[in-house]
């Protein structure tokens, strides 16, 4: 078995309608710089470049920002041979 180990980086807004949403990046830059995800987060914001089709803001409000670890045991590769 084989585990590899990922790291995501979930970013958490309200919407405008107060709901809860997440901007998830596979690829970011570490160490993560809080002040410098902060920022990032109110220009996401304030952009208004995320709308639903309904005219939305996917995200509104920034609420948190956390890096997501995963662990998985990969038990057989097909494709690999």
């Amino acid at each position: 078995m084989n585990m590899v180990e990922t790291k995501k980086l979930v970013l958490t807004f309200k919407n405008s309608l107060g709901k809860t949403t997440s901007l998830t990046l596979a690829k970011f830059k570490e160490p993560v710089d809080p002040a410098k995800v902060e920022a990032a987060m109110v220009v996401i914001a304030q952009s208004q470049i995320f709308i639903t089709k309904e005219g939305h803001r996917k995200y509104a409000t920034p609420v948190s920002a956390r890096i997501v670890t995963a662990n998985t045991d990969e038990i057989v590769d097909l494709i690999a041979g």
